[in-house]
């Protein structure tokens, strides 16, 4: 019956994890999401196929505990009794020396599996442990490099604001000064004439006393 299995586990179990406890992301490496998603699904696969090996071990079990079920060990001493006692008993002594050892065979590798499957759900947990802290890690950064580009364009938005101000300030103070400048040309041409009746009336006089007049 142990040449039946597809598999054996006792090569599998070394006492501890089996070496896929080396797909776990380590501390301070990048760990490629799509590379251990498809780790986890071959795994589930695995672990699927050991939990139908474990059944088929545990029925094959119970149906050698049945063989040797003292009721029908009984049954058979009995009819082999009132032929031949003691050939009999030699055959049953034989059958069940077989059976007990195809038991405990079959009891062993149970175990071992069970091991392995306990083995594997532990893997799997780890694993998708690491995925959830990746996820939340990945989710986080994803939401901390939003705000600090909303940060940014917010300062941004404000240099532009602040600019658009002073520009806005600067024209009127500029329109302001033009306005002064176009009133002080004004007012200085208003003076001119004014000016220069004064200075050709002093010429006028300045000529009178030279002419003697």
């Amino acid at each position: 019956m142990q040449n039946q299995l597809q598999f054996h586990p006792q090569q599998q179990h070394n006492g501890g994890n089996p070496p896929l406890l080396s797909l776990l992301p380590n501390s301070g490496h990048q760990t490629d999401l799509n590379h251990l998603w498809s780790q986890l699904q071959e795994l589930s696969q695995v672990l699927s196929s050991n939990r139908d090996s474990a059944a088929k071990l545990i029925q094959k079990a119970d149906e050698a505990k049945g063989r040797i079920d003292p009721d029908a060990v009984n049954v058979s001493a009995h009819l082999q009794d009132s032929n031949d006692e003691r050939n009999g008993d030699i055959d049953i002594q034989s059958q069940n020396r077989v059976l007990r050892r195809e038991n405990a065979t079959l009891l062993a590798e149970n175990e071992d599996l069970s091991t392995l499957v306990n083995d594997y759900e532990s893997v799997l947990e780890k694993i998708l442990e690491g995925l959830r802290i990746f996820i939340h890690e990945q989710s986080i950064s994803t939401i901390n490099i939003h705000q600090s580009y909303a940060n940014q364009l917010a300062i941004e938005r404000q240099v532009n604001a602040d600019l658009r101000q002073d520009a806005a300030e600067f024209q009127a103070r500029l329109a302001k000064l033009g306005a002064v400048l176009r009133t002080a040309h004004e007012n200085e041409n208003a003076l001119d004439p004014d000016i220069l009746i004064e200075e050709l009336k002093a010429e006028n006089a300045a000529l009178r006393e030279a002419l003697g007049k």
